[in-house]
């Protein structure tokens, strides 16, 4: 499960897993398009996404709301590491502020050394 850990911060970092965490992986593509490219006519489609989505290892911060499990997990922010590189850093407007944005950055990073 996803809702362990946290340090006190009130949310936890999750390297993610296509295979395991399909429904979070596709709520972080979408959280991302939405606050990366809200203004885009017409919004991006799935085909439209960078070609290294599928290559690159995607990290979810996430609140737990209820009994554990993806669906009761509230997206906080979403980050990509891609060839070694951090890309597209997003966080919620109402999460800003409260450490998510570094948290995932410094998981991303600590990921980027481990490869």
């Amino acid at each position: 499960g996803g809702c362990e850990g946290g340090r006190g911060r009130g949310f936890t970092v999750r390297r993610l897993s296509r295979a395991s965490d399909a429904s979070l992986y596709g709520r972080c593509l979408g959280l991302r398009a939405s606050l990366l490219w809200p203004r885009e006519s017409p919004p991006p489609s799935a085909a439209d996404y960078d070609t290294a989505d599928g290559e690159a290892t995607f990290f979810a911060a996430v609140r737990c709301t209820g009994q554990g499990g993806e669906e009761e997990a509230e997206l906080l922010g979403t980050a990509m590491l891609h060839d070694g590189r951090l890309r597209q850093v997003v966080a919620v407007p109402a999460a800003r502020g409260q450490g998510v944005g570094a948290a995932l950055v410094s998981a991303a990073a600590e990921a980027a050394r481990a490869e």
